[in-house]
């Protein structure tokens, strides 16, 4: 075999961030679950990135096709808090504070801010582990022994475990706010450009809707 001559090549080397799969709770009402959820995954590194699924959908055939597709790198079970869950169903934190008939108004307060950053227990949250769990084994998600794999998303992480969005970009967040999305065109424009938290009381139309799809699909 004759002298071959040696070359260099550039390399270089840059972090992923990672593709999540987010099971969320699953009920009559859904569209503001799967906005919940698409909130919280637009604060983390990577969320656009990411795919929320219901945990109805979970074990359909072509959903499975799809995230297999994909190639999530963690398959995680959507855990809300008190606090988050109160969006959906105002009032729900108080009425369980008041029931304990706390009298001191300070002692209230800190016990309603307690509850509202503790994870909420729930039927519907045993149900998107579950399904979150049997999707996992599925997927084979991180089969390697040396690599950690992540199981549950919720509203307070660790920095350990996730990287907020707001830590690696200096960038505005922008999306659709939370509360407008209520339909299935909200949704659908709320998947293209992502949730935020804030404030939102005006009324849009079904076509308002769609045309802000169609833009944002535009080169």
């Amino acid at each position: 075999m004759g002298e071959r001559a040696f070359s260099f090549v550039p390399l270089s080397v840059s972090a992923r961030p990672p593709r999540l799969v987010v099971v969320l709770p699953h009920d009559a009402d859904w569209v503001r679950w799967m906005a919940l959820g698409l909130a919280r995954v637009s604060q983390l590194w990577g969320g656009s990135g990411s795919v929320i699924v219901p945990a109805a959908a979970v074990g359909h055939a072509g959903v499975e096709r799809a995230l297999a597709q994909f190639g999530p790198d963690h398959v995680v079970a959507y855990n809300p808090s008190w606090g988050s869950v109160d969006k959906l169903l105002p009032g729900l934190a108080d009425r369980l504070i008041a029931g304990q008939q706390v009298e001191d108004g300070a002692a209230r307060e800190a016990a309603t801010q307690m509850l509202r950053d503790t994870a909420w227990s729930h039927a519907i949250v045993a149900q998107v582990e579950e399904a979150a769990e049997d999707l996992r084994s599925r997927l084979a998600v991180n089969r390697r022994e040396d690599l950690v794999q992540l199981t549950h998303l919720f509203d307070s992480c660790s920095p350990s475990d996730r990287t907020e969005f707001g830590a690696v970009a200096r960038v505005p967040l922008y999306g659709v706010p939370r509360a407008l999305v209520t339909t299935t065109e909200a949704l659908s424009c709320a998947m293209a450009i992502g949730v935020q938290e804030q404030l939102g009381t005006a009324e849009v139309e079904v076509s308002g809707w769609q045309a802000a799809v169609v833009h944002q699909a535009e080169p």
